[in-house]
C-alpha cells in the first residue's frame, strides 16, 4: 500500500504510484475551499431572498381569495385582481403558538396601502380591500423576521 507523500517502490522493474490513497497528504478542506463553499452558500441564499413571487400569465382576476400563512410563507404569494372592484381576502394562519420566531403570529401588511392585519396562531380572519388604482401591491410578513419580511414572507397583488 502506498501512502501520499512516498516515494515510489519498485519490485521485479514494476513502479507502484498509484492506490488508494492517492490525493493530497491531509484530507480537510483547505481554507480557500471553505472560503469559496460559504460565498456559494451566501449567493444562494442572497439570490432566494431578492427573489420576488411571479404571477403565471393567463391568470384570471379573482373576486375572492384564501391565502394560507405559515413558516413557509404565503400560498398563494401571488394573484391578479380587478382595479376598482372589490376583492375579499381571507387569511389562514396555519401556525400553532408553540412556533419559535414569533410565537405562531404573522402579519398581512401592504405597506403602500397602510393596511396592517395581525393574524393570530391557528386563526381565519376575513376582509373586503378595494384597489382604487392599476398596479403591483406587495405584501409582507414581519413578524420574527427582526421586522423585516422574511425570504418566504413575501407576496404581490396586482391590480388590472
Amino acid at each position: 500500500m502506498i501512502r501520499a507523500g512516498r516515494a515510489p517502490s519498485t519490485c521485479s522493474g514494476v513502479v507502484v504510484t498509484g492506490g488508494a490513497h492517492d490525493g493530497p497528504a491531509d484530507p480537510r478542506p483547505t481554507a480557500r475551499r471553505r472560503l469559496g463553499t460559504l460565498l456559494a452558500a451566501v449567493l444562494v441564499l442572497a439570490g432566494l431572498m431578492a427573489s420576488k413571487p411571479a404571477l403565471v400569465p393567463g391568470d384570471a382576476p379573482v373576486t375572492a381569495m384564501r391565502i394560507r400563512v405559515d413558516t413557509a410563507g404565503f400560498r398563494p404569494s401571488a394573484f391578479r385582481v380587478r382595479a376598482g372592484k372589490p376583492v375579499v381576502l381571507t387569511l389562514a394562519n396555519e401556525d400553532n403558538p408553540f412556533r419559535s420566531g414569533g410565537g405562531g403570529y404573522h402579519r398581512f401588511v401592504i405597506e403602500s396601502l397602510g393596511v396592517r392585519k395581525v393574524l393570530e396562531p391557528l386563526s381565519t380572519q376575513t376582509f373586503q380591500l378595494v384597489l382604487m388604482e392599476p398596479g403591483r401591491y406587495e405584501f409582507s410578513c414581519d413578524v420574527g423576521h427582526g421586522g423585516m419580511p422574511g425570504a418566504a414572507m413575501r407576496g404581490v397583488l396586482m391590480a388590472e
